[in-house]
């Protein structure tokens, strides 16, 4: 499960070339939470490379990153969007 702000997300496991969307700044990399890359390695330590590229294509960043970086918005098994369930902060937390 990772936390977004207030809410939290259930994750299922991540697979070679899901695309994922980065949740952190990666700034030694040059790359800004929320972009797009696509898992190239899994590691069995539940840490993956994820290559981050620009509109040509042509490889920005190679990065080792654990799943608690990242959520998978498409699943390449499926060639469809991934789906999570977000589960709602406790309503103290809004006030």
């Amino acid at each position: 499960m990772v936390r977004l702000g207030a809410e939290e997300v259930v994750m299922a496991t991540s697979q070679l070339f899901d695309t994922v969307e980065l949740l952190v700044d990666l700034p030694e990399q040059g790359i800004c939470q929320g972009a797009l890359g696509a898992i190239v390695h899994c590691y069995p330590d539940d840490t993956y490379e994820v290559e981050f590229t620009d509109e040509d294509g042509e490889t920005l960043a190679l990065c080792t990153l654990p799943s608690d970086r990242f959520i998978v918005v498409w699943r390449a098994e499926t060639k469809d969007r991934a789906t999570c369930a977000r589960i709602a902060p406790p309503m103290s937390q809004f006030c």
